[in-house]
């Protein structure tokens, strides 16, 4: 009974945070087959795999992904199209609307974040260099050298992991996952680079192959165009339920392997922990749209807008589900530690540049201090489609904060899914896990950790 009616409440809600294009007849329709296109690249096991040795049609696609991807649509009645696509293809796939949503280990990575959505992620993952024992190539040192040769999957999260790692060693990016894989068998690069579920699938059998890592930390989540609110709320429901009754766990162990990691990703406090850096990640960027505009860094104004605005979705989010009101306190502690680890960042860059930003000009006073006066910076012109940060930047305005604003309808939902009273050891315990190795201070973590408890012993106490 309490599954039931969580659904209806976030399902409710999820019709008002869907945006305008998407009409209450469509949210309304039971349609007896309605279509969900998939997309996936059929090349990046364990997630997304061809079950035969050669060829294969979309039938024969398997994964941890596409196992979830064949529940959801039973569970909510939709008809599968499958969508392939290639990972240097994916963010112009996405620009053109050409899926609802990409389901194929996808990365959450802040590019996506901006011209899409992602849902709640499901697995954790690590970037890992594959060598060969005795290769002379057994750590990360010893790889980054101008004479070896690292190969990597072009176009997807683990090319930009490899030039971000290696600066001295040569990266070349192969045409797909494949060739990869073969690249390390035929010993034709120094190492390859894969994570470490895809690793298990690769290294099956072998003792000689050296993993050279963790040198990422990375979550997989379902990544839908931006206008897909609607999609994207009962996804994530299906998701945090599912987690719940412990079926992604049973997933997660027949497609990554007995003892493989297995965190519990779409559980509402890791979740939202993970929607809290994937906000985090977007600072750098909203820093440099700043920092071009000539605008500083603390912004009282729109602070205050930033937090009214997420107030007002979460209190719409629970009125439009029937839910008691969420205690206000509560709430606004927990997105004003939200708003005060995005300006911590943003200020940590101001210092690393020696605080001053571009349009400042220094005047010199008579008693030999300065004063500062700012001349904003015209914004430069857009680029479209893009995938990834263009030499000029993000806008403000048309593409960071509303990326942020999605951010906070995902968490509003997830907020929404708790229905007990949480342990506070145990949510700061995930909470440090997640956002002290990004340098987020101990005083904003315990403000987060004490605002989630608070929300949760309010939601707990209030009829659902």
């Amino acid at each position: 009974m309490e599954v039931l009616t969580l659904r209806k409440r976030v399902l409710a809600a999820a019709a008002l945070l869907a945006s305008a294009a998407i009409g209450s007849a469509t949210l309304a329709t039971a349609a007896p087959a309605k279509v969900l296109r998939v997309a996936t690249s059929g090349d990046y096991a364990p997630f997304s795999y061809s079950s035969k040795s050669s060829g294969g049609t979309d039938a024969d696609l398997d994964g941890f992904d596409l196992a979830v991807a064949r529940q959801f649509a039973r569970e909510r009645g939709y008809r599968i199209e499958i969508v392939r696509f290639q990972w240097p293809n994916l963010g112009l796939e996405l620009a053109a609307g050409s899926f609802d949503v990409a389901m194929s280990g996808v990365t959450v990575r802040v590019e996506r974040s901006i011209s899409g959505r992602f849902s709640v992620p499901v697995a954790a993952t690590h970037a890992v260099a594959l060598s060969w024992r005795g290769s002379g190539s057994a750590t990360r040192q010893e790889l980054d050298a101008p004479s070896h040769r690292v190969a990597v999957n072009a176009g997807g999260h683990l090319e930009q992991v490899a030039r971000d790692v290696f600066h001295g060693a040569k990266v070349t990016a192969l045409p797909d996952n494949d060739a990869v894989r073969m690249a390390l068998f035929d010993r034709s690069f120094d190492a390859v680079l894969s994570d470490n579920f895809e690793q298990r699938a690769w290294t099956a059998g072998s003792r000689d192959i050296v993993a050279i890592g963790p040198l990422s930390d990375d979550r997989k989540a379902y990544l839908l165009p931006a206008d897909r609110a609607a999609l994207a709320a009962e996804l994530d429901l299906f998701l945090i339920e599912r987690e719940r009754d412990g079926t992604l766990s049973k997933l997660r162990a027949r497609y990554f392997g007995e003892g493989a990691e297995t965190m519990a990703t779409a559980e509402p406090v890791t979740a939202l922990a993970a929607a809290a850096v994937e906000r985090l990640a977007l600072m750098p960027l909203v820093y440099d749209a700043k920092r071009r505009l000539g605008k500083p860094v603390e912004d009282k104004t729109q602070e205050v807008a930033v937090l009214d605005a997420a107030l007002r979705t979460l209190d719409e989010a629970a009125a439009a589900s029937g839910a008691t009101r969420i205690d206000p306190d509560a709430s606004k502690r927990l997105f004003e530690a939200l708003i005060g680890m995005g300006r911590d960042e943003q200020q940590r860059l101001f210092e690393r540049d020696g605080g001053q930003r571009p349009g400042v000009v220094l005047h010199s006073r008579p008693d030999g201090s300065t004063l500062a006066e700012v001349t904003a910076t015209p914004p430069q012109p857009e680029a479209s489609p893009r995938a990834a940060a263009p030499a000029h930047g993000y806008d403000l305005a048309s593409e960071l904060r509303p990326a942020i604003s999605r951010i906070t309808e995902k968490i509003a939902r997830i907020v929404l899914t708790i229905d007990r009273p949480l342990d506070s050891v145990e949510v700061r315990r995930i909470l440090d896990a997640a956002l002290a190795a990004r340098g987020v201070r101990s005083e904003r973590i315990e403000a987060l950790s004490d605002s989630i408890v608070g929300l949760s012993a309010a939601r707990s106490a209030s009829p659902h």
